[in-house]
């Protein structure tokens, strides 16, 4: 399984090197943000997953176009676990995770200023690192837990709202949906997911 992601993330990044070589990249912006996204730990009283706070931040600049910019991310969660539940035949873990993401964004008030909601549609891929640690307790025969790292990759589609403040300031709300690209658990636990975050942007002049 990891060789196969291996194999499709270099292809990616070949097909992109012929785009990128004519595009002339440019890199004019900064954003922070903060919100909210699903752990990868149940909630053991209700359907889903514990929610947790998650801050992202990401470079990016324009592609060939106005109307469509690229960015690079890396957001952190943590399901907030340090001490181990007080149930009989149960072990308690904690989570946390480093989601890595490439994007491109589409604007269509750039493309045509008529438009009256400065939206901006995403799509991307996203690597997922996560880390299980044993927290404490035994199961039913007694067996303590182990500590793990798990890799996950998935495509994304977004949408959100671009707000220009100032000639370098941008507030932005942003919904990132995950799609899993395979069939383990673990990439299955993908399509659940949903981030929702609010930042601010800084945009520069620049290019690589």
């Amino acid at each position: 399984m990891t060789t196969r992601r291996l194999m499709y993330g270099l292809a990616c990044v070949i097909a992109f090197l012929p785009v990128a070589s004519y595009a002339q990249l440019d890199l004019s912006s900064v954003t922070l943000r903060a919100g909210a996204i699903p752990s990868q730990t149940p909630n053991y009283f209700e359907p889903g997953y514990i929610w947790s706070f998650y801050p992202e931040v990401e470079v990016g600049g324009h592609l060939f176009a106005p109307y469509l910019n690229w960015g690079v991310t890396w957001g952190y969660w943590s399901d907030g676990i340090d001490q181990p539940k007080p149930w009989a035949d149960f072990i308690t873990y904690a989570r946390t995770g480093h989601i890595l993401s490439a994007r491109m964004r589409f604007s269509p008030q750039a493309l045509d200023a008529h438009i009256p909601l400065p939206i901006t549609f995403s799509v991307g891929i996203a690597e997922h690192l996560i880390k299980t640690i044993y927290v404490g307790g035994t199961d039913f025969v007694g067996k303590r837990g182990a500590n793990s790292i798990d890799q996950a990759v998935s495509g994304l589609l977004g949408i959100g709202f671009s707000i220009p403040v100032s000639t370098h300031l941008i507030l932005e709300a942003q919904a990132v949906q995950y799609i899993p690209l395979g069939g383990q658990p673990i990439d299955r636990v993908q399509s659940n997911r949903r981030s929702w975050t609010l930042g601010v942007g800084y945009t520069f002049q620049g290019s690589i």
